[in-house]
C-alpha cells in the first residue's frame, strides 16, 4: 500500500500541469518531454513490494558498523580532528568499495543518467544534476524505502552515490535517442557524492564528495583551511599567484587549494536541490532499484557549441581538472611583491617587511565561517554560507542559473567581455563593505587604536564597535550568555526593549576559528562576526525602534528565530524549501524597504574621552550637557535632505540597492529574475520531489541588486591583492568559470558610483583678469543624498585644480598629489604641512570660498580634536569639533537637526569654522553644491604659455593622515599593534597601478577619480 501510494506522488510529482518557465534554451519547453521511458507502475509496485519482501534488513546487516569498525563520526568544521578522521575514514571505505564488497549493499540496477544531453558525450551538454550515477543504499535507507518512505531516518543510514563523468567511454546508447548506459562489470567510480545521516543539523545529513584520487580535501587544515596538507607553506616569503583562493580554478595547472569549499561537511551546497524533496531531503526510489528507472532523452547539437563546458556538474569537478589547457592568467590585481620603498620612507617602519612577518596576522580562512541550523535548537543567526545555497547564481548543470547577465546577449551596448555578471543576492553583498564588515582590515587597526588610547574601557569598546561590524557574533554571544548590565550603559541613549546584554564580544574572539579544547567555545561567535552584516541581519529586523535614536548604534530588535522577511508579498514566496532546509520561513517586511532599517548602523552615537579616559562633556544648543556625539550620520543627513522628501524621495535602497544594471558597457533592466536557484520543475524529472506550486519562483518585477556600496574601492583592491591574508574565497564554489568575479563587478560597480552617481564638476566662469590672472569659478554639485564624504570621519574628497602650458607644463596648482596620495604645495613635490598626521599635530587646511594661493587646498572632511587640542581620527576622543564642510546634500536645512528634541542631533546643526559663513552651507536653497571661486596668478611668460585648465574632484577613503595617525597609535598604551601591522603590511604593499579592463586605474596615486573638469584658453570645454 505504501509503495503504491509514493507511485501515485510520483506520477502528480513529475507530470504536473503547473510548470514555469524553462530554464534551458536548448531543449523543449516542458521538462516533461525530456523523459523518454519510465517505470509501469503497477508492475514497479509490484516488484518493488517482491523485492523488499526478500531484502527485509537482518539485525546482522543492520550492525554494518560494528562488523567492519567503522566507527567514527562526522565532525563540525570546528572540530577539525574528528572531521578529518572521519572523512578519511569514508574515504578509505568508499575507495576499498566496502560497500559493495564485503555489504553487499542494496543499489541501483544499472548505471543512469539524471538527465537529458545534447550533443557528442563528453563535448556536449548535461541537465542532469549530477553525472551518470549508480546509487547504493545502507541497510538502514532500504528499510525506510520499503516502509513507503514514511518515519525518520535512523542515525547513520547513508546513501552512495558513485559517479562516472559523461564521455566516450562511459557507453552511452541511444536507441531512439533515449539513452541508457551499457552493462560493465568492470565500470569504476572516479567520485563520489554521499549523504550520511546524522542527528545534528537541522536538514538531518552529513554530506561528502570523496575523490578516487587524490590526497586532499579531506582534509581542512591550518588557519587558512588547506585541503591540500602538502601545499602548506612552512615559510611563505612571498605571495604565490597559485595561491588562488577561489576554490577552482581549473586552468591553472599548479594550483595551491586553499580556502577552497570542502567536499564534506553539514550545511553543504547540496540543500540546494535536496531542500525541494518531498521529504527527508533525498528523492532516492525503490524505482531504480527494481527497474531502469527514469531514462531520458539524448538530443543532437543544432548549433557548434564553441567550447567545452567547464563544468558537467558540481559534482564531478576533480573529474573536469584534466580537460583544461588554458594558460593560466591572474584575474584580480597582485600585489607588490616587495615593500613599496616610498610607502616606508615616508611612513616609517612598523616592523612588518615581508610576508613571511604578515603570515601569522591572517584572519582564519572564509571556510571556518560557519553556524548551522541545528537540530538541537535554531540559533538567531546562521552565516551566509547557508544562504549561497540557493540566492547565488548556482549552477547545477548546463542549463543557464538565474541571476545571471549574459553580455553576449545584450544589444544596447557592445560587450568586451564574454563573462557572465553574477547579480544575485549573495554574489554581490559578498563583496561589499557590508559582506566584508568582519574581515575589513581598516576597521580593525581602527579599533586597535581606539583601544590602545583607551585600554581601560578596552572591553566596552570592543563589544560596542562589534555591536556593527561583527554583528552576527556578538548579538548571538549576549543570547547565549546570561543577561548582563556590561557595556549597556556605553550608549547614550538607551537601546529599544528586545536588544540582548550578555557577556561582551572580545575582539580576540573574531579571530577565533576552531574549539580548541578543552573549554574554548568562542569559534561560533567568530565564525558569526566574521561574516559581517550579513543575510540574517537585515531579513531578521523587526520594525520595532527603527528610526528612533534608541534603534540607533547598532541597537536594532529581531524577529524570532526561524522568521526572515523581505519585499514581496508573502503569497507570492515559496517557503517549503528553506523550511525543509533551515527551519526558517520567508515572509513579506516592509521594513526590508525602509531607509530607517538603514539608519540602525549608519547613524552611531558614541561617548567622548578626554586623553585620559575621563568622560568628556559637550553642551548641546539645547542647554543640556552630554557626554556623547554621532561618530556618523549618513541616515540622518538624509532625512534631513530633499531625497527624503514626498516629491523628490530617493530611499537608501533606490541608490545603493538599484533595480537595474548599469555599469561600463552593459545595461540590463532587472526584469523577470527570479530570486533564488533551487531544483523546480524547470530540472529534469526526479522522484518524489514537492509539487510544483511548492518550488514554482516567482519571476520578479521588481529585483534589486545587494550591491550595497559606497565610494571605497580601497577596501576592495585589497580583497582583490591579498585573499590569503584576509581569508576571503574570491570565487564561489556555486559558480561557473565564465562568471565574473563579484570582486571585479564591485570594483567596476564602484567605478559607475563614483563618476557617474556622486557628484558633478563644472567650470562656471572663467576670465582673465588684467595682472595675468586667472579668476576661475567651480562648482560640485553633491548628487548624493547624504554629505559628501558620509560615514566614518577620516574621508576625505579634495580638489585638484591645475593650470596648464602648451607643452604639459604646471604654471599653476592646488590640490596636487603624489604617488602616496599626499597633498603636495603648488608645482612642488614637497608635502603641504597640514598634511602631518600623528600624534601632535594641529594644523589643517580651512573652508575655503576663494582659493589665491598654492598651498590653499579645498578638501571636504571632518576635523576632530581631542583634549589635547590635537588633531584625530579617533571615534571616541571627540571633544572638539573644528571642520566639517562636507558638501550638504541637497536641501539640507540646519534648523531641522537645531529643532529637533534630542541634545545628540542639535549638535549636527552647529555649522563649524569657514563653511558657517558660506550660504552653501546654511540656505537650504542652496545646499547641495559648493561654490569657490580660484584666483590664479601667473607672470607674463606663463600667461603666453597658457593652455588650459583641469579642476579634477578625488575621493579617498584611508588617506595618508589616517595611515598616520593608525601607524602612531601602535606606540601607545600598551602598544598592542598586530591589527595595526596587518594594515600596515597591506597598504605598503598595495599596488595602485592596477588597472581595469576598461583600462582605468581605480586608486593610482592612492586617489580614486570621481569628476572633472576642462576649459580652454578659448573658454571652450577639452579634455585633459
Amino acid at each position: 500500500m505504501h509503495i503504491l501510494f509514493f507511485i501515485l506522488l510520483l506520477t502528480v510529482s513529475l507530470f504536473g500541469t503547473e510548470s514555469q518557465a524553462q530554464a534551458s534554451a536548448d531543449l523543449p519547453d516542458k521538462p516533461a518531454d525530456w523523459v523518454c521511458s519510465q517505470p509501469d507502475e503497477s508492475k514497479t509496485a509490484a516488484a518493488s513490494q517482491k523485492w523488499c519482501a526478500i531484502n527485509e534488513p537482518t539485525p546482522e546487516a543492520l550492525a554494518w558498523r560494528d562488523a567492519i569498525g567503522f566507527t567514527l563520526q562526522p565532525g563540525q568544521l570546528t572540530e577539525m580532528e574528528k572531521k578529518n578522521a572521519f572523512d578519511f575514514q569514508l574515504r578509505d571505505f568508499l575507495r576499498a568499495r566496502v560497500y559493495d564488497h564485503k555489504l553487499n549493499w542494496a543499489h541501483d540496477r544499472d548505471w543512469r543518467l539524471t538527465g537529458p544531453y545534447k550533443g557528442p558525450f563528453g563535448e556536449g551538454k548535461s541537465y542532469g544534476v549530477h553525472p551518470a550515477v549508480r546509487v547504493y543504499y545502507s541497510p538502514e535507507m532500504v528499510a525506510w524505502l520499503c516502509a513507503g518512505r514514511e518515519g525518520e531516518l535512523p542515525f547513520g543510514a547513508m546513501i552512495i552515490k558513485e559517479m562516472a563523468n559523461i564521455d566516450a567511454a562511459l557507453g552511452v546508447e541511444k536507441p531512439d535517442n533515449c539513452m541508457q548506459i551499457k552493462t560493465d562489470d568492470q565500470r569504476l567510480p572516479s567520485s563520489w557524492t554521499v549523504m550520511y545521516r546524522t542527528n545534528t543539523t537541522h536538514d538531518g545529513w552529513y554530506y561528502a564528495n570523496p575523490t578516487m584520487t587524490g590526497d586532499g580535501n579531506p582534509p581542512v587544515v591550518d588557519k587558512s583551511a588547506f585541503t591540500d596538507p602538502g601545499a602548506l607553506p612552512s615559510d611563505p616569503v612571498k605571495p604565490n599567484q597559485h595561491w588562488f583562493p577561489t576554490g577552482y580554478d581549473f586552468s591553472d595547472k599548479e594550483k595551491i587549494n586553499t580556502i577552497v569549499y570542502p567536499y564534506n561537511l553539514y550545511g553543504a551546497a547540496c540543500i540546494n536541490c535536496h531542500a525541494t524533496a518531498v521529504n527527508e531531503m533525498t528523492f532516492s526510489s525503490l524505482d531504480n532499484i527494481v527497474s531502469a528507472g527514469l531514462r531520458y532523452k539524448w538530443y543532437p547539437l543544432d548549433k557548434s557549441i564553441t567550447a567545452p563546458q567547464q563544468r558537467e556538474s558540481l559534482h564531478s569537478q576533480p573529474l573536469d581538472d584534466a580537460k583544461q589547457v588554458t594558460v593560466y592568467q591572474p584575474i584580480f590585481s597582485q600585489p607588490l611583491t616587495t615593500i613599496n620603498p616610498n610607502f616606508e620612507a615616508y611612513f616609517g617602519d612598523l616592523g612588518i617587511k615581508d610576508y613571511a612577518q604578515a603570515w601569522p596576522l591572517r584572519f582564519p580562512a572564509e571556510t571556518f565561517d560557519h553556524n548551522l541550523s541545528m537540530r538541537s535548537g535554531l540559533d538567531q543567526f546562521l552565516t551566509s554560507d547557508q544562504c549561497i545555497n540557493c540566492h547565488d547564481a548556482t549552477y547545477a548543470n548546463s542549463a543557464e542559473a538565474n541571476m545571471l547577465i549574459d553580455k553576449s546577449n545584450l544589444s544596447t551596448k557592445k560587450p568586451k567581455s564574454k563573462l557572465k555578471i553574477n547579480v544575485s543576492p549573495y554574489g554581490e553583498w559578498r563583496v561589499s563593505p557590508m559582506g566584508l564588515a568582519g574581515r575589513d582590515p581598516i576597521f580593525f587597526s581602527q579599533l586597535q587604536s581606539e583601544t590602545n588610547n583607551l585600554p581601560a574601557a578596552k572591553k566596552c569598546i570592543e563589544n560596542t564597535c562589534l555591536h556593527c561590524h561583527g554583528v552576527m557574533g556578538q548579538r548571538q554571544l549576549a543570547i547565549d550568555t546570561p543577561a548582563s548590565e556590561a557595556c549597556k550603559d556605553i550608549f547614550a541613549v538607551a537601546p529599544p526593549e528586545g536588544v540582548p546584554f550578555g557577556q561582551p564580544m572580545a575582539k580576540s574572539m573574531v579571530t577565533q576559528w576552531q574549539d580548541d579544547p578543552p573549554n574554548n567555545h568562542d569559534a561560533k561567535y567568530g565564525a558569526l562576526a566574521r561574516d559581517g552584516i550579513s543575510c540574517m541581519v537585515c531579513h531578521q529586523i523587526d520594525d520595532k525602534g527603527l528610526g528612533t535614536e534608541s534603534g540607533y548604534t547598532g541597537n536594532f530588535v529581531t524577529n524570532q528565530p526561524g522568521q526572515v522577511v523581505g519585499p514581496y508579498a508573502s503569497e507570492s514566496v515559496i517557503t517549503q524549501p528553506m523550511q525543509n532546509a533551515l527551519d526558517i520561513t520567508p515572509q513579506f517586511g516592509a521594513q526590508i524597504q525602509n531607509s530607517d532599517m538603514c539608519g540602525s548602523c549608519h547613524n552611531i552615537l558614541l561617548p567622548t574621552f578626554n586623553n585620559d579616559g575621563t568622560p568628556h562633556q559637550h553642551t548641546a544648543p539645547g542647554g543640556l550637557v552630554v557626554n556623547a556625539t554621532y561618530e556618523q550620520t549618513t541616515h540622518l543627513e538624509w532625512v534631513n535632505s530633499d531625497f527624503s522628501k514626498k516629491g523628490s524621495f530617493e530611499s537608501c535602497q533606490d541608490c545603493h540597492m538599484p533595480t537595474k544594471f548599469d555599469v561600463g558597457d552593459t545595461y540590463h533592466e532587472l526584469k523577470d529574475m527570479r530570486i533564488a536557484n533551487i531544483e523546480s520543475s524547470d530540472f529534469a524529472p526526479t522522484t518524489h520531489r514537492l509539487p510544483n506550486k511548492d518550488i514554482t519562483l516567482t519571476p520578479r518585477d521588481k529585483f534589486a541588486r545587494h550591491s550595497l556600496h559606497g565610494l571605497n574601492v580601497f577596501l576592495n583592491e585589497m580583497f582583490q591583492q591579498f585573499p590569503m591574508i584576509l581569508g576571503l574565497r574570491q570565487m564561489d564554489y556555486m559558480v561557473n568559470n565564465d562568471v565574473q568575479p563579484a570582486l571585479i563587478t564591485g570594483r567596476d560597480s564602484m567605478i559607475e558610483m563614483a563618476t557617474q552617481q556622486t557628484a558633478n564638476v563644472s567650470i562656471t566662469h572663467m576670465q582673465w583678469l588684467d595682472d595675468n590672472t586667472i579668476d576661475l569659478s567651480v562648482e560640485i554639485e553633491n548628487k548624493t543624498g547624504h554629505f559628501l564624504p558620509s560615514g566614518v570621519g577620516f574621508r576625505r574628497v579634495f580638489i585638484e585644480a591645475v593650470a596648464h602650458g602648451k607643452s604639459g607644463e604646471i604654471l599653476w596648482a592646488s590640490g596636487r598629489s603624489n604617488a602616496l596620495g599626499v597633498i603636495l604645495e603648488g608645482s612642488t613635490d614637497k608635502p603641504l604641512s597640514t598634511e602631518q598626521g600623528g600624534a601632535g599635530q594641529s594644523t589643517y587646511q580651512p573652508h575655503y570660498q576663494v582659493i589665491d594661493a598654492q598651498d590653499q587646498v579645498q578638501i571636504y572632511q571632518e576635523i576632530i580634536q581631542d583634549s589635547a587640542g590635537h588633531n584625530t581620527t579617533s571615534f571616541m576622543r571627540r571633544v572638539s569639533d573644528k571642520k566639517d564642510n562636507r558638501i550638504r546634500a541637497k536641501g539640507f536645512d540646519p534648523q531641522f537637526y537645531l529643532d529637533s528634541q534630542s541634545p545628540y542631533i542639535q549638535m549636527l546643526g552647529v555649522l563649524l569654522g569657514e563653511a558657517a559663513k558660506d550660504k552653501d552651507y546654511s540656505d537650504k536653497n542652496l545646499t547641495g553644491k559648493d561654490r569657490l571661486k580660484y584666483v590664479m596668478k601667473l607672470s607674463t611668460e606663463q600667461k603666453n604659455q597658457f593652455s588650459h585648465v583641469t579642476v579634477k574632484l578625488y575621493n579617498q577613503s584611508i588617506p595618508p593622515v589616517y595611515l598616520q595617525d593608525r601607524f602612531s597609535d601602535a606606540h601607545v598604551g600598551p602598544a598592542e599593534k598586530d591589527d595595526i601591522q596587518r594594515l600596515y603590511y597591506l597598504t605598503s604593499h598595495l599596488n595602485t597601478d592596477t588597472v581595469t579592463a576598461e583600462g582605468i586605474k581605480p586608486i593610482k596615486d592612492w586617489r580614486f577619480f570621481i569628476s572633472g573638469a576642462c576649459i580652454d584658453n578659448q573658454q571652450n570645454s577639452c579634455e585633459d
